[in-house]
């Protein structure tokens, strides 16, 4: 009993073939509930996909400061706009890398960056992953426990955060979503902690 009210909790858990929501919806379409009844629907989230979200590691980060300065001696337009310009330096980056060797994969991207009003040069060598999943979040009584009041009080008594993992192809390299994606193992880890997992705890 809670502020002079019972309340019940019903925990309907599923295999991840069924499409929870809508059994939800229809249970709920079929109930007749007192006016004095109130039903809340809060789901725990487990290996939900995240279409758009992504995460991006840089790998490296070289100074092509000499590189890109040979380089725009032969521009066609020496006195230009083109060392700041990010169309040219995409063409320079991609030069520097087939000379280089350096491999890219759908995953690995080359960003090359002016610093300094164009006096510094650093191409980053990143890989971004696409596969991205909501592995767990609170309940909602939880995460906006003392709703909008508390939400403008110090310190706040909510545990409003989600916990995302990276999942990667067999290769651990970025990969399109598929079932058959397995957690991603990071280089580097604390023992203990991460258990080489990759996840991140974000808060609004």
């Amino acid at each position: 009993m809670l502020r002079g009210r019972y309340r019940y909790r019903l925990l309907v858990k599923t295999a991840k073939n069924i499409k929870i929501q809508e059994v939800v919806r229809e249970w709920l379409r079929r109930v007749d509930c007192p006016s004095n009844v109130r039903i809340e629907v809060d789901v725990d989230p487990y290996s939900f996909t995240c279409k758009g979200l992504t995460i991006t590691y840089i790998d490296e980060i070289l100074d092509v400061t000499d590189y890109v300065n040979e380089q725009l001696k032969i521009d066609p337009d020496p006195n230009g706009t083109n060392y700041l310009s990010p169309k040219y330096l995409k063409e320079v980056a991609e030069r520097f890398s087939s000379e280089q060797g350096i491999a890219l994969t759908p995953g690995r991207k080359l960003e090359l960056k002016a610093f300094y009003g164009g006096n510094r040069y650093y191409l980053f060598v990143k890989t971004t992953y696409s596969d991205i999943r909501m592995v767990g979040a609170p309940p909602s009584s939880i995460g906006k426990f003392g709703a909008d009041t508390d939400n403008w009080m110090w310190p706040r008594q909510t545990c409003d955060f989600s916990v995302f993992r990276i999942y990667a192809n067999e290769k651990n390299e970025p990969a399109e979503y598929a079932a058959s994606n397995r957690p991603y193992q990071p280089k580097h880890f604390r023992s203990g902690i991460l258990f080489r997992d990759s996840r991140w705890v974000t808060t609004p």
